[in-house]
């Protein structure tokens, strides 16, 4: 809860909204939930309205899950959500971030695409090679 001259002393003509934020003694109810740390610094966690209870009774909330999700350079942004008792992320992805992506693992299959190719040409002109010497070596044994 906050007080001060900057916070709002209520919702214009709608009474009834708030009383349901504003306390008796002139607190406005965020709806932010947080903790307070060993050092007395305050962190927010998320939003009361929009914590999901999980299914063994732990408070999930989503805006932690969408801070971990959007530190990858991969996604603008995301939602995560509770729907019929699953938790959903729906993501957008930055598409400059994805192609770049694309473009560095087309480079490195080219890149494995020639050195399995000069592997196989040397495995091939070994064998070849070896095959050729024992042919001859077979002849030369064989003509006696």
């Amino acid at each position: 809860q906050v007080r001060g001259p900057n916070v709002m002393a209520g919702y214009y003509k709608n009474r009834e909204e708030t009383e349901k934020v504003i306390t008796e003694d002139g607190f406005f109810k965020t709806g932010d939930l947080g903790y307070i740390d060993k050092d007395n610094y305050l962190f927010i966690r998320g939003r009361l309205k929009n914590m999901i209870l999980g299914p063994s009774g732990e408070n999930i909330y989503p805006e932690e899950i969408e801070a971990l999700i959007n530190e990858y350079n991969y996604v603008d942004e995301s939602i995560v959500y509770s729907e019929e008792g699953r938790l959903i992320a729906r993501i957008r992805l930055n598409r400059d971030e994805v192609a770049k992506e694309f473009d560095n693992i087309k480079k490195l299959l080219l890149i494995f695409h020639r050195v399995f190719q000069r592997m196989f040409r040397n495995i091939y002109s070994t064998t070849y090679q070896n095959f050729r010497m024992r042919l001859i070596k077979s002849l030369k044994a064989f003509r006696g």
